[in-house]
C-alpha cells in the first residue's frame, strides 16, 4: 500500500500541471465572466503595477486587470483568460489540485504526498518559508507559502 502511495505522488509531481487546481469550482484559469458569476462584482477592480513577467502589461503588450476578492486576487487581460494569481488559506477556504483538498491544515506531509518528493522534498526540513512549484508546460509556477509547517497561502510565480 505505502508503495502505491509513494508511486502516485511521484508520478503527481512529475506532471504539476496549474490546469489541474480549482477553486471553488473554477479552473486556475477562467474567464472574467465566469468569475464574477460565482464570486460577484470584485471588492475591487485595479490595473496591477507588475515590473516584469507574464502578467506584466510592458512585457506582454496587453493591459492587465486584476480582481480582488476576500481571500483571492485574479489577473487577466482582454482576449486572455484570468488567473488564480493568489489565494490566502484562511478558515474554510480550500483548493483543490487533481481531486486533492487543500487548505491550511494541509502540511508538509500531505504536499510530499500530492507532489512528490522531487518536487517538494526540499521543504522537508523546513517549516515556514516559500517553495516554488514549476508547471511542466511552461517557464511559470506555484509558489507555496507555508507558517508553522502549514501551507497559508498559494500565490502564482512567472519569472522576469
Amino acid at each position: 500500500m505505502l508503495f502505491m502511495v509513494l508511486a502516485t505522488a511521484s508520478m503527481v509531481g512529475q506532471d504539476f500541471d496549474m490546469n489541474k487546481f480549482t477553486y471553488k469550482e473554477l479552473p486556475f484559469f477562467a474567464e472574467k465572466e465566469q468569475i464574477i458569476k460565482i464570486f460577484g462584482e470584485p471588492n475591487k477592480e485595479f490595473l496591477p503595477q507588475k515590473e516584469c513577467g507574464f502578467l506584466s502589461t510592458d512585457s506582454q503588450s496587453k493591459v492587465f486587470h486584476s480582481l480582488r476578492y476576500d481571500n483571492a486576487l485574479y489577473t487577466g487581460a482582454l482576449g486572455i483568460k484570468y488567473l488564480l494569481e493568489e489565494l490566502s488559506l484562511e478558515d474554510g477556504v480550500e483548493v483543490s489540485y487533481d481531486g486533492h483538498k487543500l487548505t491550511n491544515q494541509t502540511d508538509l506531509d500531505e504536499l510530499i504526498a500530492i507532489f512528490g518528493m522531487d518536487v517538494m522534498g526540499s521543504l522537508h526540513d523546513t517549516y515556514t518559508g516559500r517553495h516554488l512549484v514549476r508547471s511542466v508546460n511552461s517557464d511559470d509556477g506555484i509558489l507555496f507559502i507555508l507558517e508553522n509547517g502549514k501551507v497559508v497561502k498559494i500565490r502564482y510565480w512567472s519569472p522576469c
